[in-house]
């Protein structure tokens, strides 16, 4: 059985961007919008794009720490949402041509953002 290097955790965390989280109710997550077509396109809050396709986003039920696919996301419901940026991920070529984005605008009424919106908004914090 492959053990997991707890080092390569931590690093997973630190290039990642929680979004929401913590105990109780996060004000910050009220009336964020999680646009979907086959998975989570976007995370927006306030009207910023936190996180965007590519860019893996995924939303845990609180309550459990159970992942919820965006069938089991309901308005109102108390998750984290938690993203990794695109440039940490293995992704095809494709993944990169923004042009294949367009319909999926046009279907969900959203605009993808011509940055990677993780790559300006992450922090990384210096280990001690």
């Amino acid at each position: 059985m492959r053990q997991t290097n707890p080092s390569h955790l931590e690093r997973l965390v630190l290039e990642g961007a929680v979004l929401g989280g913590g105990s109780g109710i996060d004000r910050r997550l009220i009336g964020a919008r999680l646009p979907v077509c086959n998975e989570f396109m976007l995370a927006v809050l306030q009207g910023s794009v936190l996180a965007a396709f590519p860019d893996l986003i995924t939303v845990f039920d609180k309550k459990s720490a159970l992942p919820l696919s965006s069938t089991q996301v309901r308005s109102g419901g108390p998750v984290t949402i938690f993203a990794v940026p695109a440039r940490r991920l293995r992704l095809s070529s494709p993944m990169a041509d923004r042009t294949l984005l367009r319909p999926i605008e046009r279907l969900l009424n959203i605009k993808f953002p011509a940055t990677a919106p993780l790559q300006q908004n992450i922090t990384v914090r210096s280990g001690s």
